[in-house]
């Protein structure tokens, strides 16, 4: 089955706007990407436009359109991350990359950024496994004024989300060998098939045994449900954050940095969930997922899907 050219499009518009870049003859050392992710004014009053940008020197790419990048002969990656924020108060974010298969971020990073202004990060990878990697770099929001938590700008902030991915291949031979983890599929407590109104709501959601959505933790009864709308079946990991932190989490009892799981077309799976840490206040759930070889097969980058939850406020 060929790829949905307008889908793919979208896909690779999405990334290269998102690491924003524009190429200048009066910057030879340096290929921008624009991976914008753009919010729309929801009120006259207040510009709330948020956007990243990820920059790579020429040494490590090999073909941004692709998405293709690459270390130098150490097994070394380089890459400038920015962050832009155009509303009118300090956000506060949480900056994860994560190599596919890894069950928890290989880096982390927390910035606070005024409004009206932008900040850089080094992404500095070392000793990057050696072969092809393909690397997330995963952005949220992750700090709120809880009083406000009704109010349409603190819901509008907790939304915040922006995900970014790219191949790197390391050209180091001495590289650490990577260490597979063990990572073995977690059956569904519970399974049903996905309606028009599953696929008006997150993808990603707390619910009740039956995957029926709900809309506070209960610390003492919990499910996670995950909705696969798509055509083709999804492969993917589950990441928790708490505030600023990652944190780790149980699945159906299990212990779990992450969970590996796997979900046919037009399917939603629940699965029982316990959070071992309710210091923070609130949680969100971000996915990271691949398709089967086969599905874009002629697709000229790498599809990938990421999915988040809402923000979960503990009570």
């Amino acid at each position: 089955m060929k790829y949905n050219k307008a889908f793919l499009a979208a896909i690779l518009l999405l990334l290269l706007s998102s690491c924003s870049g524009t190429n200048s003859d009066k910057v030879t050392n340096t290929e921008k990407e624009n991976n914008q992710a753009q919010e729309e004014p929801q009120d006259k009053g207040e510009n709330i436009i948020r956007s990243t940008n990820f920059e790579v020197k020429k040494p490590y790419i090999i073909d941004r359109n692709r998405l293709k990048y690459k270390t130098d002969e150490h097994g070394n990656f380089k890459g400038e991350y920015i962050y832009h924020n155009e509303t009118d108060d300090t956000d506060d974010i949480n900056i994860s990359v994560i190599y596919e298969g890894k069950l928890k971020p290989i880096k982390t990073y927390q910035i606070a950024v005024p409004g009206h202004s932008s900040k850089k990060v080094d992404i500095d990878l070392k000793n990057v496994p050696s072969s092809d990697q393909l690397v997330y770099i995963l952005t949220q929001t992750s700090k709120f004024d809880l009083n406000a938590e009704k109010d349409l700008k603190w819901n509008r902030n907790a939304d915040y989300v922006a995900p970014y991915y790219f191949n790197l291949k390391s050209n180091s031979t001495k590289a650490a060998i990577k260490n597979e983890d063990n990572n073995e599929l977690i059956k569904p407590i519970h399974t049903k098939k996905v309606s028009e109104e599953d696929k008006e709501g997150r993808l990603i959601y707390l619910s009740d045994k039956e995957g029926n959505r709900i809309e506070k933790v209960d610390q003492e009864n919990m499910y996670i449900s995950l909705v696969n709308a798509e055509e083709f079946k999804l492969k993917g990991y589950l990441y928790n954050f708490q505030g600023d932190h990652y944190k780790n989490f149980k699945i159906n009892k299990s212990n779990k940095d992450s969970f590996l799981y796997e979900i046919d077309p037009q399917t939603i799976q629940t699965f029982k969930l316990e959070l071992e840490d309710f210091s923070h206040s609130y949680v969100r759930f971000i996915s990271t997922a691949s398709y089967p070889k086969n599905a874009y097969k002629d697709s000229p980058f790498t599809p990938r899907k990421i999915m988040y939850s809402g923000l979960y406020v503990f009570k």
